[in-house]
């Protein structure tokens, strides 16, 4: 005989106990009564196989939970639905003489979907050829206003020809044209757009991008810079700045103008050359002349020779609204190269202007370096420290950037890789070498750098845990569990580095490289969903976690047990039909993605099956199924 249910586990003693404010134990804050009611209240009913809209792709809710957004199946537009919970039950059919039960139960299989979404708009957004959307990337603006949606095409150009820089990759063979949109949530008007030319920006989970309420930054890989936007009230993005080849908004437009006087001082020797060749006189080297040093080109302020961006590479924002845009580099674009201020030959120097030299280091990776220089000259540890960085000073110079967060409005959380990893993938990431390097925007200065396996990795995530899972959009307030207020989530984390540490070939520093692997992460990547919250419930985290993607699944539904009494209050099941009823050998592997609602009982789960249609279940709450 089953027990009966405590009665702290009822939904009407719990809304009952929050009505009159706790069980006479002190006041409880609010946080504590709403995660009780979550506990009370749970998706514990399916609804198997519910059709779709022809060419629906849903992918998320907005913050608010109010509108559901997807992409169509041809992957140019979007289509938003107004979400309305708890949908109206079709439990009786109606009293049509010709309407069968079997019609009935057909129609209200169809019309499950109609039942919680309303249409709201279909936008098309892909206005260029050969474009495509990203469908694992859509951005949401803090204010619940504006979408940021990516979508990219294979480049015609070669690494070689789409260099922008002398720090520019040209291992990169898979470049891509990438455009941002800014979309208006509630019309689905596409406000701004930001195209990126040959170029190579991690769009998947949004992986190459980071939002911090209205900045937005763009990891150009290929490039090796980070471009900073504004998104404006109006939904425009605005170029702040770039990090990379420069590093201080005066630095371009500084070397703009040694360039000018670079070629006037050119004009001039040319001038008299001719004048020199007009009468008939041959110009001989004078004394001034061999003892006055040779001169290198100051073309950036770090004392490195430097190539001026081609302007015929560099990217701007393109408005499909109005053509007062703001564009993306605030100063103009110029074609004049910078040439050596002698009388060397010209053809000479055309020959050898595109050449790599791997001594040149960009204005980003010099500060980099100065950083680790004077951490190693002020070392106490009588020159060892030093030693070592002179040692391996070729290799941390040859690292790459390679992800970025945002962790305010002014420092930012770069990773550098060396250059073969960044090119190409690697069997185990725990074994790759990687630097973080903690970046002051203001000062343009660098605060922090650890490698992933020190144990500055572990102090990092120990300080900056609530940063890097991501605060709350305004007006939404999060219940959830995170390393700072939650002792099961650091107890969670102590096992978990046990385990990597004492197993084989484990240790230290393999512990500290896995734990390295969940930062940086865009904020948007989790999944605000009070039900796949750890210290609520009990759940296989190999099928479910709270960072957004696909799982693998099984053919037995995913169960939930209450972290408060251990017993189960429901399950998840993603397959076409119930369990007892299924009759399914395929050995094939299935992947399952869950899109929660942010605050209801509410969860859509889609598994893909190779050559299989995608299945779509609704996890729904259902008062007939609750002990109350």
């Amino acid at each position: 005989m089953a027990s009966r249910p405590r009665k702290d586990q009822i939904l009407f003693h719990t809304l009952r106990q929050r009505e009159i404010g706790g069980k006479g134990r002190g006041i409880q804050s609010a946080t504590i009564l709403t995660r009780q009611l979550y506990s009370a209240i749970t998706p514990n009913e399916t609804l198997y196989k519910v059709e779709l809209p022809g060419g629906f792709l849903p992918r998320r809710f907005t913050p608010d939970g109010k509108l559901l957004i997807g992409y169509t199946r041809q992957g140019d537009g979007i289509r938003v639905y107004t979400f309305r919970y708890p949908g109206k039950p079709l439990t009786e059919p109606p009293s049509e003489i010709n309407t069968s039960q079997d019609d009935w139960q057909l129609k209200l299989e169809d019309d499950i979907f109609s039942r919680y979404f309303k249409f709201l708009y279909h936008s098309e957004i892909i206005q260029e050829p050969r474009h495509s959307l990203c469908k694992e990337f859509c951005l949401v603006s803090s204010d619940h206003q504006y979408m940021i949606l990516a979508s990219s095409a294979p480049s015609r150009c070669t690494p070689g020809e789409s260099r922008q820089y002398l720090c520019s990759l040209s291992s990169i063979s898979a470049l891509m044209d990438t455009i941002f949109y800014s979309v208006d949530i509630q019309t689905g008007q596409v406000v701004d757009t930001l195209c990126f030319q040959n170029d190579y920006i991690l769009l998947p989970q949004h992986a190459g991008v980071s939002l911090f309420q209205n900045i937005f930054a763009v990891m150009s890989v290929q490039n090796q810079t980070i471009h900073l936007f504004q998104i404006m009230g109006t939904g425009c993005l605005r170029k702040l700045r770039s990090i990379g080849w420069f590093n201080n908004e005066d630095e371009e437009s500084l070397l703009r103008q040694h360039i000018a006087k670079e070629t006037a001082f050119r004009e001039n020797q040319e001038s008299a050359m001719k004048m020199y060749e007009h009468h008939g006189l041959k110009r001989t080297a004078s004394v001034a002349d061999l003892d006055q040093p040779p001169r290198e080109s100051h073309t950036m302020p770090y004392l490195l020779p430097h190539r001026a961006p081609s302007p015929s590479n560099t990217h701007s924002p393109r408005s499909t609204v109005s053509n007062d845009a703001l564009p993306v580099h605030e100063l103009e674009d110029t074609s004049l190269e910078l040439p050596e201020p002698t009388n060397a030959d010209t053809e000479d120097e055309c020959e050898q202007k595109y050449e790599e030299d791997p001594r040149l280091i960009s204005g980003f990776r010099q500060k980099f370096m100065v950083y680790m220089f004077r951490q190693a000259a002020n070392a106490k540890d009588s020159g060892v420290s030093l030693r070592h960085f002179y040692c391996n000073f070729d290799a941390f110079a040859q690292m790459k950037l390679w992800r970025i967060q945002l962790l305010s409005g002014n420092k930012i959380l770069i990773k550098l890789n060396i250059v073969t990893q960044t090119s190409s993938r690697q069997t185990e990431a725990s074994i790759q070498l990687a630097v973080y390097v903690v970046y002051n925007i203001a000062t343009a200065e660098v605060e922090t750098v650890f490698d992933n396996s020190s144990t500055s990795v572990l102090e990092f995530y120990e300080e900056h845990a609530d940063i890097l899972r991501g605060v709350p959009h305004d007006g939404i307030t999060w219940h959830g569990s995170t390393y700072t207020n939650s002792e099961l989530t650091k107890d969670a984390l102590k096992r978990h580095i046990y385990v990597w540490r004492y197993a084989k070939n484990g240790g230290r520093g393999e512990a500290m490289r896995r734990l390295a692997l969940s930062f940086p992460q865009c904020p948007q990547s989790y999944l605000e969903c009070p039900y796949f919250d750890q210290s609520m419930f009990s759940f296989d985290d190999k099928f479910v976690s709270s960072l957004d993607g696909p799982k693998s699944s099984l053919g037995s539904p995913i169960k939930f047990y209450a972290r408060k009494s251990g017993r189960m209050k429901f399950k998840l099941d993603p397959n076409p039909m119930p369990f007892l009823t299924r009759r399914d050998s395929s050995t094939a592997r299935r992947f399952t993605t869950f899109i929660p609602h942010p605050t209801l009982p509410f969860i859509i789960s889609k598994q893909h099956v190779m050559m299989r249609p995608t299945i779509v279940n609704f996890h729904v709450y259902s008062e007939r199924l609750c002990n109350i």
